[in-house]
């Protein structure tokens, strides 16, 4: 995996995608995407926000667009499964689910996502290393404050298989 530094504030999510797919796609690069995508998520939704949360910025569904259009699948982990019902009375029960994310971690290079200082923000997890390449420019441990909220793997389409 090759270190790649986002080139906006709001990119933090396809320049971790890029980050991974560099271990299949030598010289992959964040630009790629963008040119895919046909936008670079700069587009201001919410003006009255600090930046960069007031930007457009990358959703999975476009990260699974593109990852397909290359012959790779983008497959999404939720770290914090619920399940759903609704009582008798018409309200809603709400159930968390446990989700082992030390075994993901340890078996799986994966893009995490999830809030820190106040921001969301996507960085590319090395599992050999137990690194985060976090696009901001740096190589570092996994912040113990951060609350990831989903990780993502990158494998060829044809190598589709849980190391669960």
């Amino acid at each position: 995996m090759q270190l790649e530094i986002q080139p906006t504030g709001w990119s933090c999510l396809p320049t971790s995608v890029s980050m991974l797919l560099s271990k299949y796609i030598k010289q992959h690069k964040v630009d790629n995407i963008f040119d895919f995508l046909h936008h670079d998520g700069g587009e201001i939704v919410y003006p009255g926000l600090r930046e960069p949360n007031g930007r457009r910025g990358f959703t999975n569904n476009e990260m699974i667009d593109y990852c397909l259009g290359l012959g790779y699948a983008y497959l999404v982990y939720d770290f914090k499964p619920i399940v759903m019902a609704v009582d008798n009375q018409g309200e809603p029960i709400v159930t968390n689910l446990n989700f082992d994310k030390d075994k993901f971690l340890q078996t799986h290079d994966a893009v995490l996502w999830g809030a820190f200082n106040g921001y969301h923000h996507a960085v590319a997890w090395n599992s050999t290393m137990m690194t985060v390449y976090n696009p901001n420019g740096k190589i570092h441990a996994l912040p113990d404050t951060w609350e990831i909220e989903f990780g993502a793997i990158i494998t060829p389409l044809g190598n589709i298989k849980s190391k669960f």
